[in-house]
């Protein structure tokens, strides 16, 4: 895989979260499309380093090895764009549970188009990075 191919991913899984996010339907994918896109261009950035990840142990060796290899500014961004992807995720799930109260659907909707802008921004920072 190249790092090209991660960054087509991510702006895939960008594409799908904003048309899910757009036509109003398929919302509970928006969470995870974020996530991925957020995943997937972190794995493009090690890859376009060099960095090698652990395949065999998921996406939590991507995220470990880009903590240990990016920038703690640009590692904070990023981090911060999967962590609220995941939030979405919880409050859209009534918490891990499923017994706490859903947020009105207008407001989750809000923090979801939120948290996609700063995801394209996030995803394009380490586009534009992965390549110099």
């Amino acid at each position: 895989m190249e790092a090209a191919d991660c960054f087509d991913a991510a702006e895939r899984n960008l594409s799908d979260a904003r048309r899910y996010l757009e036509i109003g339907q398929a919302v509970n994918w928006v969470p995870d499309r974020l996530q991925s896109a957020v995943l997937w261009a972190m794995d493009g950035w090690l890859l376009a380093r060099n960095f090698e990840v652990n395949r065999g142990l998921g996406w939590g060796a991507t995220q470990q090895a880009f903590y240990k290899a990016a920038p703690p500014e640009l590692y904070a961004k990023v981090s911060h764009c999967y962590s609220k992807a995941l939030s979405l995720q919880y409050q859209l799930e009534g918490g891990f549970d499923h017994e706490e109260p859903i947020p009105p659907m207008d407001v989750w909707l809000e923090s979801a188009f939120k948290c996609l802008e700063e995801s394209e921004i996030a995803v394009d920072l380490l586009t534009q990075d992965g390549f110099e």
